[in-house]
């Protein structure tokens, strides 16, 4: 299915008779959460993007390590990959699509998906407090916000 005909498909499917796409980008808001679809052509995908947000101060290195660590084989991202933008530093949650395994129900499950996941990040964002002792070898106090447990799935 062409970008623009799914679009205009889930759009009608779901109700979002405010749904727009201007210059291949169309946006939706799930849950006070801005979840941007982009069209790249030159994959012929289709790119969800959705902002997690600036780490507090004094703990960007220890989130970009817990972000990298849950991109490894996409265990704690559901697929999508993590990001960081140049300009601005916000952390985001993006993933990928081929258009032409889509029609609107499969875009609503990937949306469905995507909006679980980048919640769930935003939520250890909003938790995540760094460690007031340098990292080393020690095991983490009792008190320490471990995300990740021993089955390398998310804590929630």
């Amino acid at each position: 299915m062409e970008y623009d005909e799914l679009i205009r498909s889930f759009a009608k499917k779901h109700g979002l008779d405010g749904m727009e796409i201007l210059d291949g980008t169309a946006a939706l808001d799930v849950d006070g959460m801005r979840i941007a679809f982009l069209h790249d052509e030159d994959s012929n995908s289709l790119v969800l993007l959705g902002e997690i947000g600036l780490p507090p101060p004094g703990a960007d290195g220890r989130f970009n390590e817990l972000l990298m660590q849950a991109n490894y084989l996409f265990r704690g991202s559901d697929g999508a990959t993590f990001t960081q933008n140049p300009e601005t530093k916000v952390f985001a949650l993006m993933r990928s699509l081929t258009l032409t395994l889509l029609d609107a129900s499969s875009l609503a499950e990937a949306v469905q998906s995507f909006a679980n996941t980048l919640e769930r990040w935003r939520r250890v964002l909003a938790d995540f407090r760094p460690p007031s002792e340098p990292p080393g070898d020690a095991p983490a106090s009792a008190g320490e916000f471990i995300p990740f447990g021993a089955s390398g799935f998310i804590s929630v």
